[in-house]
């Protein structure tokens, strides 16, 4: 499991604060309904959960004026960092680029919680972008395999296991 129990992300909090991340102003707007797409999938050792969507992206530029507005960045540093170190800003403490706070959106938190809880964990994010096409952001975490006695057998032709014991 990518975010155990015991998180204090839940799935609803955290697909909310991946899909509010800051978009272009200068850029039309998007229909209201934006199809989001869900993959999970292992790759090697590690579990790979992938969300995307079809929305306008992420601008570079617009991130960078941000955070130099909100004086987290200097200009001339601004200016130095790459598209991916750009996109990276999402997961700075504070940084946000909704134009309204709601309950889970707005107050520059959201983003680092997921890298803190993730590198707690030994996972990562990644984020990339396409300006006015689609955002996607990779959350990988170590695949963990347990080994507990259970009982299998088949109803309706699929296979079941449940475990003879279970620890806390």
């Amino acid at each position: 499991m990518l975010f155990p129990n015991r998180s204090c992300i839940s799935s609803a909090t955290l697909l909310t604060m991946v899909l509010n991340q800051p978009t272009s102003a200068s850029l039309p707007e998007s229909p209201r309904a934006v199809p989001v797409y869900l993959n999970a999938y292992h790759q090697g050792t590690q579990v790979v959960i992938e969300v995307r969507d079809d929305g306008r992206g992420i601008d570079p530029a617009h991130l960078r004026t941000q955070a130099v507005e909100k004086g987290i960045l200097k200009p001339a540093e601004a200016k130095r960092l790459t598209d991916q170190e750009t996109l990276n800003l999402i997961f700075e403490s504070g940084f946000s680029t909704a134009s309204e706070v709601t309950e889970v959106s707005g107050r520059g938190i959201g983003m680092d919680v997921v890298r803190t809880v993730l590198d707690r964990l030994k996972g990562t994010v990644h984020v990339s972008s396409k300006k006015g096409r689609a955002r996607r952001f990779n959350f990988v975490r170590r695949l963990l395999l347990r080994v507990f006695r259970h009982c299998c057998f088949r109803v309706g032709g699929r296979l079941f296991a449940v475990p003879l014991s279970s620890r806390g």
